[in-house]
């Protein structure tokens, strides 16, 4: 008898399409299990198996299936279940403006502020008729800055309690209050032990800083809280970077710019205030604007409030994947004899 290839097959669901009351579609079914009632397999036909019923079945009934013009189609396989999510998202949501703002400006003031004595506070020690030589001045300075960090080190546990009883809004803006008054102070201190008073004050309001940093939760989500955290970070090192400029350039301000401070009683008698003052002003603003924020130190949800049209979340674009089309099958010549 003459050799004759059957076409590939087609369908939307995976199965052979049947005569009715014939086979059942569960009997019709593909598979690459191999089958011990197939034969010898050809080498240039790709080896299709059925269930044990189909094979029983007369060749003339499953010749019968593809007379017609167009011939019947392989349905696509089902997706293989995969742990990640098939799709890809393709938007991120804005930042809040005034949120990232006032923790940005508290970042960078907790570093400003401890930063900005750096380029005097040796002469403010030695001012103090501390020490006798240079060594002991060097030393008590060195006790100085500490304070800062120690304070901050045994408080930033009991600010994190106090915002989850009071709100985090409230410890936003008394640490950022608070630092503008301290940072001011110390830059009017008119003795060693004050100044140590005072800077161990500047370390307690300091300490509220990881309330700011856990913050970001309320105002990010999962698709911008790395730039959240980035710009968290870059406010802090600016800090650290301007403290250093701000307390270098006003420093001593009568002796440095005579033409515009010379005749400042204030700053003649305190000669390191201007700088802790300019320091000061970054706080400040930031303690104002934290009055905005909602409760939680989030956006404010009541009457005053920023517009937010420029912040609504953007949409998000899910491109689903295609299914894949496997590839078609031959089935094998049933005319052989």
């Amino acid at each position: 008898m003459s050799r004759r290839e059957l076409p590939p097959l087609k369908d939307g669901r995976g199965h052979i399409s049947l005569p009715p009351n014939t086979w059942n579609d569960e009997s019709a079914l593909l598979t690459d299990t191999p089958s011990s009632h197939s034969q010898a397999a050809d080498p240039f036909i790709p080896s299709t198996t059925f269930s044990p019923q189909q094979w029983d079945q007369p060749q003339d009934n499953i010749q019968s299936m593809y007379t017609g013009d167009e011939p019947p189609e392989i349905p696509d396989k089902a997706p293989i279940p995969v742990a990640l999510p098939m799709s890809s998202v393709a938007g991120i949501t804005p930042l809040p403006l005034l949120p990232m703002t006032v923790l940005s400006i508290m970042m960078l003031g907790e570093f400003l502020s401890a930063n900005v004595s750096a380029p005097w506070v040796l002469f403010m020690v030695q001012s103090f008729n501390t020490g006798e030589d240079e060594a002991d001045v060097g030393y008590w300075t060195g006790v100085l800055c500490s304070m800062f960090f120690i304070t901050q080190f045994a408080t930033s546990l009991l600010w994190a309690t106090a915002a989850e009883k009071h709100g985090r809004r409230t410890i936003i803006f008394i640490s950022l209050l608070g630092m503008a008054v301290t940072c001011t102070l110390f830059g009017t201190s008119r003795s060693y032990s004050q100044a140590v008073v005072i800077r161990l004050l500047q370390g307690v309001f300091g300490g509220a800083v990881g309330v700011g940093r856990s913050n970001v939760a309320n105002v990010a989500d999962v698709t911008n809280e790395g730039r959240a955290y980035a710009i968290m970070g870059f406010a802090w090192g600016l800090g650290g970077v301007a403290g250093a400029i701000v307390g270098g350039v006003f420093e001593s301000p009568a002796k440095n710019y005579p033409a515009l401070f010379g005749k400042v009683q204030l700053f003649i008698d305190y000669p390191y205030l201007l700088p802790c003052a300019v320091a000061s002003s970054v706080t400040l603003l930031g303690s104002f604007l934290s009055l905005f924020l909602g409760p939680d130190g989030g956006p404010r949800e009541g009457a005053i409030r920023l517009s937010d049209k420029e912040n609504e979340p953007a949409l998000l674009d899910i491109v689903e994947e295609e299914p894949t089309t496997p590839p078609h099958r031959r089935l094998p010549d049933w005319s052989r004899s």
